[in-house]
């Protein structure tokens, strides 16, 4: 099972990560980068459904990956070959957290730990609600924006995160493909389908 859920574990950012300095940009891609925020702030309701493969060395994965946020409330799928089928984790932030596995049902305070009691996953839940969006997440920075204020990459906790495509959803562009690298490993991650609710 532990090795089964390695690959979101290489998909997440390290919670504790220092911010990062400013970036530089000409100013109407600076403005551009002020208005992207202020717009995907407004996101509180999200669907996506997409794919990740993850190259460790001679060793390859792939899973599909389907997350549902309402408001504070989650619900993230993992699933995959292996033959471990799915895990489901449902909670709330700052609340209290769900994880059923082929194992059984488990309850926890906070997710992050949960998942990796119990899958080997070490994933920020709460910051990856940001990052899926193209933002940064509360009190970080950017390390780098692309010529249209939209969000390129992060350097947090030794990951090199790149948002390489965005994919144009009402009115919004948001990431539809993103790697991560770190110490030889990289992932690959492709969404294939957004659904916005606007707060």
């Amino acid at each position: 099972m532990r090795h089964a859920f390695l690959l979101p574990a290489v998909l997440a950012l390290a919670a504790c990560a220092a911010p990062q300095p400013p970036v530089s940009l000409p100013a109407d891609a600076a403005a551009a980068w002020t208005g992207r925020q202020a717009r995907l702030s407004r996101i509180t309701h999200f669907r996506l459904q997409g794919r990740v493969a993850v190259k460790n060395g001679v060793e390859a994965w792939h899973l599909d990956v389907a997350w549902s946020q309402r408001g504070p409330e989650y619900v993230i799928d993992l699933s995959g070959p292996f033959g471990a089928g799915r895990v489901r984790l449902t909670g709330r932030n700052g609340g209290p957290v769900v994880l059923e596995t082929a194992d059984g049902r488990f309850t926890a305070a906070e997710p992050e730990q949960l998942l990796y009691e119990h899958t080997g996953v070490r994933m920020p839940v709460s910051g990856l609600r940001h990052w899926l969006l193209g933002l940064p997440g509360p009190g970080a920075r950017p390390a780098a924006l692309d010529g249209r204020g939209r969000l390129a990459r992060l350097s947090r906790g030794g990951w090199e995160v790149r948002f390489r495509a965005y994919t144009l959803v009402d009115g919004l562009d948001l990431p539809r493909l993103i790697t991560v690298e770190r110490d030889g490993v990289r992932v690959r991650l492709v969404v294939d389908q957004w659904r916005l609710g606007l707060g």
